[in-house]
């Protein structure tokens, strides 16, 4: 975990510091880097070919893996209850879309969707969970690029906002363990807004398609309830909760310029 908030750090300082290069040219200098040898369209240059709208648009794909900032407590110290563990379950699809549009060579504006899943983990029972958290929602943000030839350093800033949910086990959410039992209990949470930081570098493949690696950290507390029902009427016994669940991701991306 360390090691990939460190790979953070260093990889978004370095693309924030070209990011204001490329912002905020001398005066009287062009910044403009013309590569031999290719076509005038690339994902970097568009907004100045005059090709409209069109020619400004980006869309793209995503997998990403994240790792959580806080994963474990001591009972009794627990996140809440007997949970004192909260383990990541990772999506190998890369189906996490995302389109940007290039206002400018060297800033743009990007929509992008993002999804993740923890499961929660309890002492003193020897591992058992009580089920998982599942967020997801869209980002949107705006970021700046600095192009050097094919290679393209990028940084952005943004809010997520987040959707969660909870998925329990039979043996939690059925009070008796069985589907049958009366008495239920859930989890339901708030849907927040969270900031968004990321970073990372392109690489042109060809006159539309690039790949990048990219990296982001989202800052994050999900706040809810514990409520209980019986024979499907919610009960007065509601406790308040939150869970810390702010992570470092890294990614790999393919996008195609129009």
């Amino acid at each position: 975990m360390r090691l990939l908030e460190y790979l953070c750090r260093r990889t978004l300082a370095g693309a924030l510091l070209l990011t204001t290069l490329a912002l905020a040219p001398a005066a009287g200098k062009s910044m403009e880097m013309p590569v031999p040898g290719v076509m005038p369209n690339f994902w970097w240059s568009a907004p100045e070919t005059g090709l409209g709208l069109l020619g400004r648009v980006e869309v793209g794909t995503r997998l990403t893996l994240f790792r959580l900032r806080e994963q474990r407590r001591h009972w009794p110290d627990s996140f809440y209850g007997t949970i004192t563990e909260l383990r990541e379950e990772q999506n190998y699809w890369p189906l996490k879309p995302f389109v940007r549009f290039n206002c400018h060579r060297y800033w743009g504006l990007e929509a992008s969707w993002d999804q993740m899943r923890v499961k929660t983990l309890c002492s003193p029972a020897d591992g058992q969970s009580d089920g998982c958290i599942d967020l997801h929602g869209p980002i949107f943000s705006v970021g700046g690029r600095y192009p050097l030839a094919r290679c393209v350093p990028y940084i952005g800033l943004g809010l997520m906002l987040i959707h969660s949910s909870f998925d329990p086990t039979d043996s939690w959410h059925y009070r008796g363990g069985r589907a049958q039992d009366a008495s239920v209990q859930d989890f339901t949470f708030d849907n927040t807004w969270a900031p968004v930081i990321y970073g990372g570098v392109g690489l042109q493949l060809s006159e539309h398609w690039s790949a990048d690696l990219y990296l982001r950290y989202l800052e994050v507390d999900i706040k809810g309830e514990h409520y209980f029902t019986w024979h499907g009427q919610r009960l007065n016994d509601v406790r308040r909760l939150k869970f810390p669940l702010s992570n470092s991701a890294v990614g790999l991306s393919l996008r195609y310029a129009f």
